[in-house]
């Protein structure tokens, strides 16, 4: 857990007073070290919170704060912290307030945060990394929307409308969804967005600011559900057999349980049974997104129809990460199988 802003406030300003002074004292930089570290690991616990961080919960969360602020201590040539002072150059230390500094020093320490993610998902996921910069270039050009920042996050709101700041954030099934039913899956990221901003400014039901790796994830199902139909156009004259279908995603979720979810209950992750239902639930969900069932499915219905008591803290908090994985496995496997006939 990151320790209280109040335990933070201690030594930080005269830790500032020596980075602004360059050839910073080694104690000043270790507390300064110390600061956003604790910063850091509050905003990846604010991210995994709110379902917002991609990577596997087993990752040491320390561990990825140290990394996300490195770059924040990188040195010149004349052994300077020349990103720390730059930064603080532009405000005047003596006349903040302690509280001040700190918020200064969160919002810089929370981009670059959002950064270092950024530079995860590319290694972790290649295809999700190029959606978020894709996003990324096409905010900057288009001038549809206004990239912001909300509680550490990067989001974006349409320009010229009330963002409607007091109302929860879309939630990822509800935003897949409305992309789904809004695009063909043939349209590039700037149609999108276009799209987007049309539904956001249409709605009151909830804030119209997005936050971006939000949007990226649902930007890549989307992509990907839309790829299905395609892969399953077959002439009039020789439809694509319902047993066929249904045996090939039988074939693909037999395949994925046994080479990669078999390994969950051999590490004492999770117990078999919840793996069974895992491939039950992904079974459920592409069949009915292949054979033309309800659109707006999703794979924490999927597994709700299986765990009646479940709800979606539980679902996000436990079980989200590891089906969200064996689903895009498995629909891959699946895709391979038709495309080869």
């Amino acid at each position: 857990m990151p320790p209280p802003f109040s335990l933070l406030l201690e030594g930080l300003r005269e830790a500032l007073r020596s980075v602004m002074n360059r050839s910073p004292h080694p104690q000043a930089v270790n507390r300064l070290v110390s600061i956003c570290h604790g910063l850091a690991l509050a905003s990846l616990h604010m991210k995994r919170t709110h379902q917002l961080i991609l990577v596997e919960d087993s990752l040491n969360t320390s561990d990825l704060a140290y990394d996300c602020i490195a770059e924040l201590f990188q040195r010149d040539e004349d052994d300077d912290l020349i990103r720390m002072r730059t930064y603080f150059e532009s405000i005047d230390v003596e006349a903040s307030t302690d509280q001040e500094l700190l918020l200064y020093l969160r919002r810089l320490v929370f981009s670059s945060v959002n950064q270092g993610l950024a530079r995860i998902y590319s290694n972790f996921d290649p295809g999700l990394g190029k959606i978020l910069r894709n996003l990324k270039l096409s905010v900057q050009n288009l001038g549809m929307f206004t990239e912001i920042d909300r509680l550490g996050e990067q989001c974006i709101v349409p320009q010229l409308c009330d963002p409607l700041c007091h109302l929860p954030v879309v939630e990822l099934d509800k935003l897949q969804a409305e992309l789904s039913s809004r695009l063909r899956g043939i349209e590039r990221v700037p149609e999108i967005l276009s799209a987007l901003s049309r539904y956001l400014q249409e709605q009151s039901d909830h804030s119209r600011q997005v936050p971006i790796v939000r949007l990226a994830l649902a930007i890549r199902w989307f992509y990907a559900v839309k790829q299905i139909p395609s892969d399953l156009s077959h002439p009039a004259e020789e439809p694509f057999a319902e047993e066929d279908l249904m045996a090939v995603i039988q074939a693909s979720c037999a395949d994925i349980r046994r080479n990669v979810a078999d390994g969950y209950p051999a590490k004492g992750n999770v117990s078999i049974e919840t793996v069974d239902g895992y491939m039950e639930a992904i079974r459920r969900y592409l069949a009915g997104k292949l054979d033309g069932g309800d659109p707006h499915l999703s794979l924490f219905e999927s597994l709700r129809a299986l765990i009646t008591t479940l709800t979606k803290e539980t679902y996000n908090g436990e079980h989200r990460s590891r089906l969200e994985y064996l689903a895009r496995k498995t629909e891959k496997s699946v895709l391979e199988r038709l495309r080869k006939g």
